[in-house]
């Protein structure tokens, strides 16, 4: 058996690609996993966060993510788990008088999912 845990914190600006506008953000992570022969356990989370959540171009976001593994052969593993994600987004407005302001509007989603891979193993001729 062996496990981790990983934690990352920053402190970062992030552009917006669209509009050009920075917006400095506080975000962090989480990953664990643990693994004991062809069975893995991992899970994730991460979460961002605009300083000023009156900008533009602010952002509130959470994801997370459970996932087993269990992997048959060196080519062949199947997995099965789920993920979720959650955002509050900003966008500027301008209204029919010519007035700006922002408004926000949010975004979640779920979702399960069972995966089989399917590897290619080397060939010796």
């Amino acid at each position: 058996s062996r496990g981790s845990i990983e934690l990352d914190l920053r402190l970062v600006p992030v552009v917006n690609q669209l509009t050009g506008l920075v917006d400095q953000r506080v975000q962090g992570a989480v990953l664990g996993s643990w693994s004991r022969r062809k069975l893995s356990l991992r899970a994730t989370a991460t979460a961002a966060d605009s300083l000023d959540q009156t900008s533009p171009a602010a952002a509130k976001l959470v994801t997370a993510e459970v996932d087993a593994s269990y992997a048959q052969s060196e080519a062949l593993s199947f997995d099965v788990g789920a993920r979720v994600l959650a955002q509050d987004q900003n966008f500027a407005t301008t209204s029919a008088a010519g007035q700006t302001g922002v408004t926000q509007t949010s975004f979640n989603q779920g979702v399960v999912f069972i995966a089989v891979t399917i590897r290619a193993v080397k060939a010796h001729f």
